[in-house]
Order: C-alpha cells, then structure tokens, then sequence
C-alpha cells in the first residue's frame, strides 16, 4: 500500500514538473510569435516609451489586482461551503489566470476545477460550482465597472457598450435568481434519476452554487471583484498617460469584456483590437494604441507566467493537505 503510494506521488511530482515546463514551453513561443508578426522594431519602441517608475507602479496594481481577485475567489469557496485558505485560493485565482495564457474555452477554469477538487479532495460537480460561480461574480463586477464608467465619463452614454452591458446584466440577474428560487427543484429532479454521473455532476453543480447565492459572502465577492477590476484598468493608465485615466479604465475593461467569450488564445489579438478601437476616440493613434496595448498584454503574461508556472507544480495535481 505505501509502496502504492509512495508510486502514485512520484508519478504526481513527474506530471507537476512537465505541465510547468509544457505551459512555460508553449507561452514563450506565443510570446516570440507575436513579437516576430509585429516586428521586433515596434516591440522595442513601445516598450522604450516606458519609465523605470511607470513600470514598478503598474507591476505593484496588476499584482494586487490579482490578490484581490484571490481574496474573492476565497469567499466564493467559503459561500461554496469549500474549506481552502486565503493564500491557496490566491495562488488557484492566479494559476488560472496563467493557463489562461495558452488556450482557449477557459482553459483558466478548467485548469482551477482540477485544482480545487484535489486540493479539497471533492468530486468535480461540487469543484466546478464554486469556478462557475466564480466566473459570474468576476462578470458582474466588470459589466457593472464598464456600465457605471461608460454612465460617469464616456462622451457618448447611449452608445451600443452601454445597451451590451445592460443586456449582459439582465442575463446574469435571470441566471442568479433562476438559480436561487429553482436551484433546489433542479437538482432534486436531476439527481432523482436512475444513476448518471454525469446527472449527478450538474445537479451537485446547481445544489452547491445555490447554496453560494445564497450567501452574503457571494454579493462581498462582487464588490471585491469590481475593486480588482478598476485597479487592473488603472495600473493600464499608467502606461498610456497621454489618455484619462477613467478613459483607459474603460478600454481596458471593454477589452476583458470580448475576451469573456474565447476567440483567440490568451485573448490575444481581440483584446488589443477593441482597447485600441475604444482609445482612437480620443485623439491617438490606433496603431499606436495597439501597440500599447500590445505591450501591457504581453507584459501581463510574464508576470502571470512568472507567478503562475510554480503554482502549476505546487498545486496541480495534489492530494488534499488536510
């Protein structure tokens, strides 16, 4: 048995060891990729353009964008009735935000559902509902940043952003209270059925989300959840000062809002697209604004690839640490 054992966590270890060095492989290639599409030449420029104290202000905001986006990812497990610790959920939110990098269909999520059920030792039903639930906190945060940001600053209110979020906010508020007011009578109907386990891993799925919803902690995590954003989009504005910051909070914040929907690896390409298309409105650029936003996307990768690879081998795959 402990031979079995001691057989099991070796193979673990190999398998934490090669998935690092994989997504490490496999995001410097990305990286190289689009720095030979756009020329090595109008990588340097834009990055040049950059002060020592510019840097160091965004690096200190995005990271601590990301903390807070583990303290909410830790009260959604605590809503979920899921016991991890405060550092632990941090280092899941980023470990996401890291596979994210090198796929698409969140991969990032996927990635954390794995995370959770062996860092918890639960079944995958119950390890997706708090990422499911997750994913609708950190989307009513950003909708409700765009939509109050678009309301206060942007010269043109009535726009199509505007009627988008507010579409995208009906949806979640039906999504939230179908799940409150039938989440039980699901799950009682989907687990009532002769023995399926994939039955079985939705009905856990709605049981445990309910129970999320219906607690304080899930409507703490949204306020946290808008906070992260905002401070994501300002430490942007430090790199394009010549544009208000409220203006490059919202680009930024659009820019996350297409990548909700996956249609390129990591985002790329469509996040800097619509940033670009959205800072053009006022006066710079967008080939300029492009490149900037190039430049902060790219710059956001390392940091999560230089924080995240590690986490990947400490926390995937591994037996609960009860």
């Amino acid at each position: 048995m402990n031979a079995n054992s001691s057989g099991n966590e070796g193979f673990r270890k190999r398998h934490r060891k090669s998935l690092t060095l994989l997504l490490t492989a496999i995001g410097v290639l990305i990286a190289l990729l689009l720095i030979h599409i756009i020329g090595i030449e109008e990588v340097v420029r834009a990055f040049t353009t950059y002060s020592v104290r510019q840097l160091v202000v965004f690096i200190v905001l995005y990271i601590f964008s990301w903390v807070l986006r583990g303290l909410k990812f830790y009260l959604i497990l605590r809503a979920s009735d899921i016991r991890i610790g405060v550092l632990r959920s941090i280092g899941l939110a980023i470990l996401g935000g890291f596979a994210n990098i090198f796929g698409m269909f969140q991969i990032g999520d996927v990635t954390r559902v794995i995370a959770v059920k062996f860092q918890a030792n639960k079944d995958f039903g119950v390890a997706t509902s708090p990422i499911l639930t997750d994913m609708l906190s950190g989307t009513y945060g950003l909708i409700t940043l765009v939509l109050v940001f678009i309301l206060l600053f942007s010269p043109d209110r009535a726009s199509s952003w505007t009627r988008l979020c507010i579409l995208f906010i009906i949806l979640l508020a039906i999504a939230t209270i179908g799940v409150l007011k039938y989440g039980r009578q699901i799950g009682d109907f989907l687990s009532s059925k002769k023995p399926n386990r994939a039955l079985m891993f939705l009905a856990n799925i709605v049981y445990t989300m309910r129970v999320a919803l219906n607690s304080k902690l899930f409507y703490a995590s949204i306020v946290i959840s808008i906070i992260s954003w905002l401070i994501e989009g300002v430490s942007f504005s430090t790199l394009v000062p010549m544009i208000d910051w409220y203006n490059a909070v919202i680009a930024e914040a659009l820019g996350n809002m297409v990548k909700i929907v996956p249609v390129t690896p990591g985002g790329m390409g469509t996040f800097e697209g619509v940033v670009a298309l959205y800072l053009s409105k006022f006066g710079i650029e967008i080939s300029e604004a492009f490149s900037y936003a190039l430049s902060y996307h790219l710059m956001t990768k390392v940091i999560l690839a230089v924080i995240g690879a590690p986490l990947a081998s400490i926390l995937i795959p591994k037996a609960s640490d009860e």
